[in-house]
């Protein structure tokens, strides 16, 4: 489920600096963790933006997000 910029729930558990939601929606109702929004961003590119360096550390090693997703300015999470 999506709203209008596109956010998934996934992206709004980031947003509000959940992992434990994050991770459960991740793990146990099957939310892709790479999903993007109408820019592109996953919500791993959300916790970097974010300055939340430990949300980004879990959302890489816990849930295997994908360093490799580009947004619609060709940046990755990293960039």
């Amino acid at each position: 489920v999506t709203e209008e910029a596109g956010l998934t729930a996934a992206h709004w558990a980031v947003n509000v600096g959940n992992f434990d939601l994050l991770h459960m929606l991740v793990k146990k109702h099957g939310a892709d963790v790479n999903a993007i929004d109408k820019e592109g961003q996953t919500p791993l590119h959300l916790a970097a933006s974010l300055g939340s360096p430990q949300m980004v550390y879990q959302i890489i090693t816990e849930l295997n997000a994908s360093l490799l997703v580009l947004d619609i300015a060709d940046y990755n999470a990293s960039d």
